[in-house]
């Protein structure tokens, strides 16, 4: 019995022992199911932290996308407001509006914000319209440049003095070797020639730079002492925007001569025969809607106290022996601006008369821009400053001297925008950015397809004005998706608009210089 018992306590004391081996096996289990699920949650906290700033990322991106776009918008000439928080822009996964506002001097706040899946962004960037000198142009022919016979084209600095015609050529020659600013500036979208003859050769004392894939032809004799390279892109001069001033009506001389005041005048018609004089003040602004300037007539320009813009805009006639003379000699203080570009009864007998005839003599100082005819250098006309047209022609025995201070001036066109600013903002209190799911899921859902994101600019219609691969002028009216750049030579003008009456709500011309490369995203 006493035996028996014994067997008895000891079978029980080995099932003790088991059963803590059971409760320690399931603690264990539970500390490493629990370690499991908190390494679990762990793991899935950093892959949404990853996730998340993977859409953060992505929705910069696309931010930034949104910004491009913008700044291409404006560089065309349109506000810059693309999509809208209604109906934004789809790029790659994601989607983005663009809020533009104008400031001031020609600065323009880009405000652009990016979605994409759990991801939001916004970005704002200031950029201000620029300008380029257009009188850096030098002697510029758009569709080509030619230098007759016995012809001269070089340069000077009126900001060191006038030199004389052997420091001009010297200018040229040694300035050439210097890297000095004396030379010549000529050029052009198309060919230039300089012509010559056994004793009269024409001569370049500078740089002559034809257009893109074009050329320079120099005859035997004649010479060009600088660079021939081509230009690397066409040149697309500006529309000329006449000043809207009130007029005062004809002008008739009673006497031999007259005098304009300072400041800002218009006239609708001015004549000056044989012995008369017009004297044009500065600082001042004068615009005329015809001008005549008969052989023996003259125009003085008095620049002492300020710049003479003088804009003509429906007719010109200076004949032969007419001058248009500087009392200063100085280019940089008279800027002649010439509009004329389509025939109109001048004479008023019910005959369309040719708008534009311009042969003055003697010395002109000053910068002319007429870029709706070609300017014929008469041989007795010595022009000291620049002049930009539509062709440029040098009678035989005609100079030009480019004067580099014109560089310094305010004759501009527009040019691409330059940036100012950069910076991250807030992201705005709207329902598509505080929902954080996917947009483009979201936007379905509400039965919204965002706009693809080239065509989703505000101003989506284009009427524009452009030379053709043959240099004839055409115009285009409509979706500026259906442009067909591949006939396009150079844009003139630009207008924009968002729906299809472009210029029945006073919508302005545009001519940014490098409109064909924005538009063509280079």
């Amino acid at each position: 019995m006493k035996s028996g018992r014994a067997r008895w306590f000891r079978r029980d004391s080995k099932d003790g022992k088991r059963g803590s081996a059971l409760v320690f096996s399931l603690m264990m289990v539970g500390i490493v199911t629990v370690t499991g699920v908190a390494m679990m949650q762990v793991h899935i906290a950093r892959g949404r932290r990853q996730g998340q700033a993977t859409d953060n990322k992505r929705a910069l991106y696309i931010a930034e996308a949104g910004i491009a776009e913008a700044y291409l918008a404006v560089a065309q000439g349109r506000t810059g407001n693309i999509g809208s928080q209604d109906l934004p822009a789809q790029f790659a996964n994601g989607v983005y509006w663009v809020e533009a506002e104008e400031g001031d001097d020609g600065q323009v706040a880009l405000l652009s914000h990016g979605l994409c899946r759990t991801g939001r962004f916004s970005l704002s960037v200031v950029v201000e319209r620029t300008f380029d000198p257009i009188a850096s142009l030098g002697m510029f022919g758009g569709q080509e440049v030619v230098v007759g016979e016995g012809a001269v084209i070089d340069g000077f600095d009126s900001r060191r003095g006038d030199p004389s015609p052997l420091g001009d050529l010297l200018d040229g020659l040694v300035g050439g070797l210097l890297g000095d600013t004396g030379n010549a500036v000529v050029n052009s979208n198309g060919e230039v020639i300089v012509e010559s003859a056994l004793l009269n050769p024409a001569i370049v004392h500078g740089d002559a730079h034809p257009g893109p894939g074009q050329s320079v032809t120099v005859e035997p004799g004649g010479s060009v002492t600088g660079s021939t390279l081509p230009r690397k892109s066409v040149v697309a001069l500006p529309d000329l925007e006449e000043p809207a001033l009130t007029s005062k009506g004809d002008v008739s001389l009673a006497r031999g001569s007259m005098t304009f005041p300072t400041g800002e005048i218009r006239y609708d018609r001015v004549v000056l025969r044989d012995g008369q004089a017009l004297t044009l003040t500065g600082p001042s602004t004068v615009v005329l809607d015809h001008l005549t300037l008969e052989p023996g007539a003259e125009l003085v320009i008095n620049s002492e106290e300020g710049v003479v813009t003088l804009y003509v805009g429906d007719s010109i006639d200076v004949g032969e022996g007419a001058q248009i003379r500087s009392l200063q000699a100085d280019p940089v203080g008279f800027v002649m601006l010439i509009g004329a570009d389509e025939p109109v009864d001048v004479d008023g007998d019910g005959t369309l008369d040719d708008p534009y005839s311009f042969s003055p003599t003697g010395q002109l100082d000053g910068f002319v821009f007429s870029p709706y005819n070609d300017f014929v250098a008469p041989a007795d006309l010595h022009l000291r400053g620049g002049v930009v047209a539509q062709r440029l022609v040098l009678e035989p025995g005609s100079r030009l001297s480019y004067d580099h201070a014109l560089r310094a001036t305010d004759i501009t066109f527009s040019g691409l925008p330059r940036l100012v600013a950069w910076r991250i903002i807030a992201l705005p209190d709207l329902p598509i950015v505080n929902l954080r799911e996917d947009p483009l899921a979201q936007l379905k859902r509400d039965g919204i397809t965002p706009t693809k994101s080239g065509d989703a600019a505000a101003e989506g219609y284009v009427k524009m004005e452009y030379y053709d691969s043959n240099g004839d002028l055409q115009s285009y009216s409509g979706l500026a998706s259906l442009v067909n750049w591949v006939d396009i030579k150079a844009v003139v003008r630009v207008m924009w608009d968002d729906d299809s009456f472009i210029g029945d709500e006073g919508q302005p011309w545009v001519s940014p210089s490098r409109v064909k490369n924005a538009l063509l995203g280079s």
